[in-house]
């Protein structure tokens, strides 16, 4: 089930196009998770350095792979490197941290 927030829930009523990054909604955190999940299979990139919740990462990366998520820095809203830490922390494969730390926006980006 996907949040009440406008456009997240709309966005998959229109066929994939460009890619869409979402740094930082709504207060993120836990309440995007069911965004995130529902919205899957689209060409969205989610940065997760806001999902603090045990287990979250994992969670998203099972649910929704890590080629869909990413870290910010969220400076300087946010302490430096606390994303970072956070999946540091996560109980990951190595590949998948390497993913969410670099792959993913590399492959976004075409720096791969």
């Amino acid at each position: 089930k996907t949040s009440s927030k406008p456009g997240l829930s709309t966005y998959r009523r229109f066929p994939p196009g460009p890619p869409l990054m979402i740094r930082w909604l709504a207060g993120g955190g836990y309440n995007l998770i069911p965004d995130i999940i529902a919205l899957k299979d689209r060409r969205i990139y989610w940065d997760v350095s806001t999902i603090t919740q045990s287990g979250g990462i994992k969670y998203l990366v099972e649910t929704v792979g890590a080629h869909s998520l990413f870290v910010a820095s969220n400076s300087p809203l946010c302490f430096e490197k606390t994303g970072q830490a956070l999946i540091m922390g996560a109980d990951l494969s190595g590949q998948d941290r390497g993913m969410i730390l670099e792959g993913t926006l590399k492959k976004v980006l075409n720096l791969a």
